[in-house]
């Protein structure tokens, strides 16, 4: 199927859609979308920055954390 044929075929499946299933669809594509750019996204960053994720990622596994309230204290104090 070309790539025409598919768009095609995706409207008119999207036009038989009740109005609740329509918002579903729409929720998964914009999921997908936006998961595709993240992981594109990803791939822009420095091996620095990744690395800085990775390890405040196994920060938060290994359950050193604080809550929202706490950083913004936190950065309001450092920041002054």
């Amino acid at each position: 199927m070309t790539a025409s044929q598919l768009k095609l075929q995706l409207q008119k499946e999207i036009d038989s859609l009740n109005p609740s299933s329509i918002k579903e669809f729409y929720g998964l594509i914009t999921n997908y979308l936006n998961g595709k750019k993240s992981i594109d996204e990803w791939a822009t960053l420095s091996t620095a920055e990744k690395k800085a994720i990775d390890e405040g990622l196994a920060q938060l596994d290994s359950g050193q954390k604080i809550s929202r309230t706490e950083a913004m204290n936190s950065l309001r104090k450092r920041f002054r």
